[in-house]
């Protein structure tokens, strides 16, 4: 009887050749004889994980092993393999990721990583099976062990392939100790994006991936260092956004999606997060037009850190966050005609000066009313895009709350009329959305509060109409809502 780890070594290899075939022939026949010589092989039965074999005799056997494979119909393999009764070779091929043979020699485990690469990529069905055979423990042991590159890509790119749109997997890497080891690569190269891009793009993506709506791997990233050599990057990096961009967008990504953790965005602010992103606008004070997706991305983490946390909002206003927002937005007077800067501008200034007067201050110094009184009379544009109308009013909102110089400045911005006529339009297709008839009262609360603007809205006949509308709706805040019945008696 054939040893069954001979037999899966000689059918990794057959299942290696007949999937790099595919790569040849689009009809799919190369691969439909694959699979029926896997099957009669019983390729789906061996499921043990793999003891130690003679490193020679599978160097030998792997090595036959030709360049990387990518197979567009993996699915169709799969598919058969886990038919009624079959079991799924995913432990097996786990075992392979386990034995000193291959792991201990460069081309072997290239070759290997680049076939569960392609697993994971080909269909979401492989990625889970791999990831309930426990794949993830001895990936992060090669994370660990293998952190020189060429080998750290490949380990890197399965990781980001299996923990991609499977939080499942994402979990279970955390859970295993990926972030650790994740860190430790990005403080071994200060400089990694100069002297290898290729690897700090599968570095950063990987902890972006396993980042994604996980706020225990969030967590572990924080408490394994990761802020301060991401905003390092940026700090040694001051040009990044013109000299290479695809690697700016990244570390903001990486950076916006690990501050949507309160832990994590105190980390950034005590690394000095916020004069980092603030030298990228000085850096490129045309970013929006040269590079509108780094723009976004930049403004999308400002906002995102800015959150509910004061410390970081002081530290970028201190590192002159209001003058840049009111730069860009003066400089682009039809920013609503892209309205994901503009819903993430907005978004940015009402989040920076939400609970904070010194903030508000600064923004209304800084001229913000004017261009914002600008954009509120686009009502055509507005009113195409919701979620540009309820972030504009959020900013609005909060620059007018308790703040009586911005609401002189939006009054004197003739500011009142062209929204009483923005909401009167949005109105009727947002009435299912409490928050946003919530925002829609008080921001006419906080505008109206102050007599010169009180004394525009009872001159305009939508207004009285538009306050009873509202306080008829439903409202999460009581307070609110008895304000706006005392408003509506003063129309």
């Amino acid at each position: 009887m054939a040893d069954p780890v001979e037999q899966l070594v000689s059918l990794y290899v057959d299942l290696s050749r007949e999937l790099a075939r595919q790569v040849v022939s689009d009809s799919g026949e190369n691969l439909i004889e694959g699979i029926d010589y896997l099957d009669k092989m019983g390729f789906h039965r061996l499921v043990t994980p793999l003891p130690a074999l003679a490193e020679g005799e599978l160097r030998a056997s792997l090595g036959r092993l030709e360049g990387p494979i990518t197979i567009p119909d993996l699915g169709g393999w799969y598919d058969r393999l886990m038919r009624p009764g079959s079991e799924c070779p995913c432990q097996a091929l786990m075992g392979l990721l386990q034995c000193p043979a291959i792991t201990n020699h460069k081309e072997p485990l290239a070759n290997l990583l680049k076939t569960l690469m392609a697993m994971c990529n080909a269909n979401p069905e492989v990625k889970s099976a791999l990831g309930n055979s426990g794949i993830s423990v001895p990936l992060v042991e090669l994370l660990k062990n293998n952190p020189a590159s060429p080998l750290a890509e490949w380990t890197l790119a399965f990781a980001s392939a299996l923990a991609s749109e499977n939080p499942e997997n994402s979990i279970a890497l955390g859970r295993a100790g990926a972030a650790p080891p994740l860190v430790g690569l990005l403080m071994r190269d200060p400089n990694i994006i100069a002297t290898n891009p290729a690897l700090a793009t599968y570095l950063l993506s990987a902890i972006g991936i396993l980042a994604t709506d996980n706020d225990e791997n969030r967590v572990a990233f924080c408490q394994a260092g990761v802020a301060a050599p991401l905003v390092a990057l940026l700090r040694n990096n001051p040009d990044i956004a013109n000299t290479h961009h695809a690697h700016a967008h990244l570390i903001l990504m990486v950076i916006g999606n690990l501050g949507n953790n309160f832990e994590c965005s105190n980390a950034f602010g005590r690394a000095g997060v916020a004069a980092s992103l603030m030298a990228l606008f000085g850096a490129s004070p045309d970013l929006l037009d040269t590079n509108p997706e780094v723009t976004q991305e930049l403004l999308c983490t400002i906002g995102g850190l800015a959150c509910g946390d004061a410390e970081n909002s002081n530290a970028f206003v201190r590192a002159g966050v209001a003058n840049s927002l009111v730069r860009l937005l003066s400089n682009h007077p039809t920013l609503i005609t892209n309205p994901d800067a503009a819903q993430q501008l907005f978004r940015a200034i009402g989040n920076l000066t939400c609970g904070n007067p010194e903030n508000r201050s600064a923004f209304g110094r800084a001229g913000v009313v004017a261009p914002l009184a600008a954009t509120i009379r686009n009502i055509p544009a507005l009113a195409a895009n919701t979620p540009v109308v309820n972030e504009l009013l959020w900013a609005i909102c909060n620059l007018a709350c308790e703040s009586p110089e911005n609401k002189s400045a939006f009054a004197r911005a003739e500011v009142v009329a062209p929204l009483i006529a923005l909401l009167s339009f949005s109105y009727p297709t947002q009435t299912a959305n409490m928050d946003a008839m919530e925002l829609f009262l008080k921001t006419i609360l906080n505008l109206a509060s102050s007599p010169e603007n009180l004394t525009v809205f009872r001159q305009i006949p939508a207004a009285r109409p538009l306050v009873n509308q509202l306080v008829q709706q439903p409202c999460r805040s009581a307070e609110v809502l008895d304000a706006g019945r005392r408003l509506l008696s003063l129309l």
